[in-house]
């Protein structure tokens, strides 16, 4: 996933119930977060690094996945969890 101009790329994931999910995060400018609130998952993105967010999705439904860093505040995507 890319973190650039203030969206995330691609900004709708999709899984299945119990997948462990890694998910590398690069921005290509700025510093961002990454964060699900269902998930209890807030990681910092540097700029023009990268970061590494591992899981397992565990609960079935839509999140919203977010930045959370002031500012930020229209970068979302949605992670959709489909039942096993």
């Amino acid at each position: 996933m890319t973190a650039r101009d203030y969206r995330f790329t691609p900004d709708r994931l999709e899984v299945t119930q119990d997948d462990l999910v890694k998910l590398t995060i690069e921005s290509a400018d700025h510093a961002y977060s990454f964060a699900i609130d269902a998930y209890r998952l807030s990681r910092r993105i540097p700029g023009g690094g990268k970061t590494i967010v591992e899981f397992r999705a565990d609960q079935v439904g839509t999140f919203d996945f977010y930045s959370n860093m002031t500012g930020q505040e229209k970068m979302r995507g949605q992670l959709i969890v489909r039942r096993r």
